[in-house]
């Protein structure tokens, strides 16, 4: 341990290590905003560091596709899709082809 305290690593190790930790913490979170890869992201900020969290922010919103590389589907998005639907009484997610909710039992009106 050296004067300072710190130990051999010193002040700018400890410094270094939290901007690293937060300049992560920033880009996942941008990253998930603007429906970008997160992994992907994080992965380029512990190699770019400060430089890849600039880039995510001056990046443009992708829009949600569904099936588009990196999208995670939500319920209410495979709702929308047609993969499934939510059942009224129970405002459970259930198959789109159900003619019988499985949590509740509800009978769906049968399509024309």
């Amino acid at each position: 341990m050296d004067a300072s305290g710190y130990g051999v690593l010193g002040v700018g190790f400890i410094f270094w290590f939290i901007l690293v930790f937060v300049c992560l913490f920033v880009s996942a979170s941008i990253a998930k905003k603007k429906h970008r890869s997160v992994a992907g992201w994080v992965i380029l900020t512990l190699f770019l560091g400060i430089i890849a969290t600039i880039l995510l922010a001056l990046l443009p919103t992708r829009e949600k596709v569904v099936g588009s590389p990196g999208y995670f589907p939500t319920f209410s998005d495979e709702a929308v899709a047609g993969v499934s639907k939510k059942c009224p009484q129970c405002a459970e997610i259930v198959k789109a082809e159900a003619k019988i909710c499985r949590f509740c039992g509800y009978k769906f009106e049968a399509k024309q």
